[in-house]
């Protein structure tokens, strides 16, 4: 099975790439949260870390993003993304104050 996430992983956008995969979970590299690679969910506890118990309580659990994958017949990988997600982010960004 091919599964595809974020290399941003919660609370604190750790690299993704330098956690653990530990059955179908990734294990986050500094608070030790482990996220489903199929639905992205907590499973377990929320920053179980040395680490984790210390700070994780200013953060409220969230999931890990996930997208979807498949192999194509020669092989490759492809993911489906919303190439559009920079335009709709920024559409509200500058509204407010700041605008001129």
């Amino acid at each position: 099975q091919v599964f595809c996430v974020s290399n941003k992983c919660p609370p604190l956008n750790q690299p993704t790439s330098q956690g653990k995969v530990v059955g179908m979970t990734i294990e986050e590299p500094l608070y030790g949260t482990r996220f489903n690679l199929k639905t992205g969910e907590v499973d377990g506890d929320w920053c179980p870390s040395f680490l984790g118990k210390a700070f994780g309580w200013l953060f409220a659990p969230q999931a890990l993003a996930t997208y979807d994958c498949r192999v194509s017949a020669g092989g490759n990988i492809e993911v489906r993304l919303d190439v559009n997600s920079k335009a709709q982010f920024e559409e509200d960004y500058w509204k407010g104050i700041l605008d001129a």
